[in-house]
């Protein structure tokens, strides 16, 4: 007899499987639009990794299967928020949409990150689909890319105070910026004295960044 944990594994990884189609489905629908709504053609799907689905599902006691949200994903990244809407006005009259969590104003809680996602629901399993704009998209990729060189958890807000803040401020300046606002005279000086701060994280060769962390654990 298989050990339980082998049994549970194996029946995720078919329950990922599932999305395959519908995620298929969902794609050529969000190029279809991008390509009449945007001067741009940035469009990616991607099946969550059986080692995320496993970490989300460890993490998140009551979290079950077959709520998880993103295991299927589609990102769109548009030239500006007006494309975004618009955008998104097609997801909304043409798909069931279970949910959409608009972030770009305020920011994620904690993180700062900014973009428009929206939970559709093809052939009975949902699919995410992400919308960003090019300059939100570019905070991002940095978010992630020093997550995987200092190995600190930035995208749910883990990691050095100081970096986390950073990456909120800088997501703040992006914002103001792409509404034609002028940025804050606090919140730029804020902004360059966490640059200043941070700039180790940066500079330092990742095998020097293991201090850091135990600093900031």
């Amino acid at each position: 007899m298989e050990p339980e944990a082998l049994i549970a594994l194996r029946a995720a990884a078919a329950w990922r499987q599932t999305h395959a189609y519908p995620l298929a489905l969902v794609t050529p629908g969000v190029r279809n639009w991008v390509g009449q709504e945007s001067s741009q053609m940035v469009v990616g799907q991607r099946l969550k990794r059986m080692p995320q689905i496993v970490l989300k599902l460890t993490r998140f006691d009551t979290m079950r299967l077959s709520q998880m949200e993103d295991i299927a994903g589609c990102r769109a990244v548009l030239a500006n928020n007006a494309e975004v809407e618009a955008v998104g006005k097609r997801i909304e009259q043409k798909w069931r949409v279970r949910y959409r969590s608009d972030y770009r104003e305020d920011g994620k809680p904690g993180t700062g990150y900014r973009g428009v996602h929206y939970v559709v629901v093809r052939r009975d399993r949902l699919v995410e689909v992400q919308l960003r704009t090019n300059r939100q998209h570019e905070w991002a990729e940095a978010v992630e890319q020093t997550a995987s060189r200092t190995r600190f958890d930035l995208k749910d807000g883990d990691g050095p105070s100081e970096l986390v803040a950073y990456f909120r401020a800088a997501s703040d300046v992006i914002w103001a910026q792409e509404n034609g606002r002028e940025v804050d005279e606090d919140l730029m000086a804020e902004f360059n004295e966490l640059r200043e701060q941070v700039r180790p994280y940066f500079t330092r060769p990742a095998r020097r960044l293991r201090s850091l962390r135990r600093k900031s654990g």
